[in-house]
C-alpha cells in the first residue's frame, strides 16, 4: 500500500482483508498505538472509520511468505511474528481516495469532516486529514483513515499548528459558519469521559508498548487536560473555512 508506514494488504484465515501496519514499520512502533487509540475514539463518537483488529502473523506464515517485508534503504526486513495493527478493507465495492470537486456535495456524511477536525486538533494530528470514499445509493460515504501522526507521530508530543490536521479540500468545510457548527463533537470532547480514555488505553496490545506504558499514561493525562483547549485550536484555523469570515468577520 502507498504511504510511509509501508502497510500491506493481507487476507486472514477467515477471508477478511485488512490493511496491516507492522510493529517495525519505518515511522515508529508507536504509530500502531496512535491508530488504535484514535480509531477507538472515533468509533465511540460515531465518526465513520474502518473497523480495526489485531492481526497475528505466525512464524509459519512469515516463513511461507518470504516476500513480506519492510524496505529500509537496500535492506528488506521481515515483520516480526506477533500482533500487528489491522484496518478493515472493504471488498463490497470500489474504494476511492479522491473524488472530483463537483461531487463533494454528494458526500452523505460530510459533517464527519467537521467532527474529525475537532478530534484531530484534540489529538494533535501533525499530518493532513486522510479519507477514503465508498459508493452509496445516493452519492458516497467518507471514511476517516490513517491516524498514525496524531500525538506528533512517534514522538508523542503535541506541536499545535493551524496548518495541520485539516483535509486539503476546503469545500468539505463550506457549511461551517460559526463555532456552534462543530457541535456536538466540540461538546463531546470537552466532556469526554476519562474512564473511556483509560479503557481504550488498557486495550492497546502490550506488544506495541515495550516499556512505553508510563509514557502512554502521561499522554492520556495530557489528553484529559487538552479537552479545554480544542475550541481555541479550532478558532486559530478559522481562515480555512470558506464561509466563516463572510458571515462572522474576524476582528
Amino acid at each position: 500500500m502507498r504511504g510511509g508506514s509501508q502497510a500491506h494488504l493481507l487476507e486472514t484465515n477467515e477471508g477478511t482483508q485488512y490493511v496491516v501496519k507492522f510493529q517495525n514499520n519505518p515511522q515508529h512502533r508507536r504509530i500502531l498505538v496512535n491508530e488504535w487509540i484514535t480509531t477507538s475514539i472515533l468509533q465511540y463518537l460515531g465518526i465513520s472509520t474502518p473497523l480495526i483488529n489485531r492481526i497475528n502473523l505466525s512464524t509459519i506464515f512469515l516463513r511461507e511468505n518470504p516476500n513480506l517485508h519492510i524496505q529500509l534503504g537496500f535492506s528488506r526486513i521481515p515483520p516480526p511474528a506477533g500482533e500487528h495493527f489491522g484496518s478493515l478493507y472493504s471488498t463490497e465495492g470500489p474504494i476511492y481516495d479522491f473524488i472530483p470537486d463537483k461531487f463533494i456535495h454528494r458526500i452523505q456524511n460530510i459533517r464527519d469532516f467537521w467532527g474529525i477536525l475537532v478530534i484531530d486538533k484534540w489529538l494533535g494530528n501533525n499530518d493532513s486529514r486522510q479519507a477514503i470514499f465508498t459508493r452509496a445509493p445516493i452519492g458516497c460515504v467518507a471514511h476517516m483513515i490513517d491516524h498514525g501522526y496524531v500525538f506528533g507521530g512517534g514522538e508523542w508530543v503535541f506541536q499545535d499548528s493551524p496548518l495541520r490536521g485539516h483535509y486539503f479540500r476546503p469545500d468539505v468545510y463550506r457549511g461551517i459558519e460559526c463555532l456552534e457548527d462543530f457541535d456536538p463533537w466540540l461538546d463531546q470532547v470537552r466532556n469526554f469521559p476519562e474512564t473511556v480514555l483509560l479503557r481504550i488505553m488498557r486495550s492497546v496490545p502490550s506488544a506495541w508498548l515495550e516499556g512505553d506504558e508510563e509514557n502512554l499514561l502521561n499522554l492520556i493525562d495530557q489528553l484529559i487536560r487538552r479537552r479545554a483547549q480544542v475550541e481555541r485550536l479550532i478558532l486559530e484555523m478559522k481562515s480555512i473555512f470558506p464561509n466563516w469570515e463572510r458571515n462572522y468577520p474576524v476582528h
